[in-house]
């Protein structure tokens, strides 16, 4: 994450942070005038929910703390009267715990939700993404590329002869040498860029915002890391990069795959090996 999206972050969970303290400064009142019943402690439970599920733990139970503050100082001010004073304070202390577990819990929740999404879009074997995750970005990408008159550039590497590699050294091998070459490319581009795999031996690169004078270049120097990363492992691997840059990316992303796909089948033809890029322009 970069710094701007750190500050932005940032910016975003302390709106969140203070949204929900006004909101519970709100229902503090209101309990005043109410009336301390121990039932109210649920609307409590609102900005506690929101905060720590759109911002962060940390939040929450911040927000969390000053509802319990809220509650008690809502009884006090209503002047209810109890049996014993000490009853006052084990109503606010029970709200309290109720209202961390319901922070810490919906903390938990969250992170099991944010990791079973990661896991429907990502390649278990790699790590890379996965196909449903490339072209959901590769949507996302054009349209945005559409709407600001952006080039739109995507890269297809293909592992030459990686069916013959598979059988001769065996599959344990064949998993070494995918999980190597995702990790050279992942490390070759930047971390705006989008690395999937595609099919067996297949990956694909949607680059963001990228200079077009600056593709030829990158591609250059992924293909030297995805050989030196291989060959240092005394693999004896090659790899076709076909690469094409949309000028005015007006077409399906499927149309864009199968442009990009025919480069591929050129190099494919040629030798192996190699690097191919064209710009395409409607």
């Amino acid at each position: 994450m970069g710094p701007l999206a750190r500050f932005l972050r940032r910016r975003s969970e302390l709106f969140l942070i203070v949204s929900g303290l006004i909101l519970v400064a709100a229902l503090g009142v209101l309990n005043s005038g109410i009336g301390a019943e121990a039932a109210f402690s649920l609307f409590y439970w609102v900005p506690i929910a929101l905060v720590t599920w759109f911002a962060s733990r940390r939040a929450g139970l911040i927000v969390a703390l000053a509802s319990a503050a809220a509650w008690l100082a809502a009884d006090l001010c209503s002047g209810r009267v109890y049996a014993h004073p000490a009853i006052r304070y084990w109503n606010v202390a029970a709200g309290w715990i109720s209202f961390l577990g319901l922070a810490l819990i919906l903390s938990a929740l969250k992170v099991a939700w944010a990791r079973q999404m990661e896991l429907t879009r990502t390649d278990t074997l790699t790590g890379a993404a996965n196909v449903r995750h490339f072209y959901e970005f590769a949507q996302v990408e054009t349209d945005r590329a559409r709407r600001y008159r952006h080039p739109v550039t995507i890269a297809y590497i293909d592992i030459d002869d990686f069916q013959a590699l598979n059988e001769r050294f065996g599959r344990s091998t064949g998993d070494a040498i995918l999980r190597t070459t995702a990790q050279a490319i992942q490390e070759s581009v930047r971390t705006s860029d989008l690395v999937a795999r595609l099919g067996s031996d297949e990956f694909g690169i949607i680059f963001t915002e990228i200079a077009p004078d600056s593709v030829e270049t990158v591609i250059m120097r992924l293909h030297e890391n995805l050989l030196r990363a291989v060959r240092d492992r005394g693999w004896e691997v090659t790899f076709s990069i076909g690469v094409v840059t949309f000028a005015q990316p007006s077409t399906t992303i499927d149309e864009m795959m199968r442009t990009v796909s025919e480069v591929m089948e050129q190099i494919r033809g040629s030798g192996k090996n190699a690097v191919k890029r064209e710009v395409f322009d409607l």
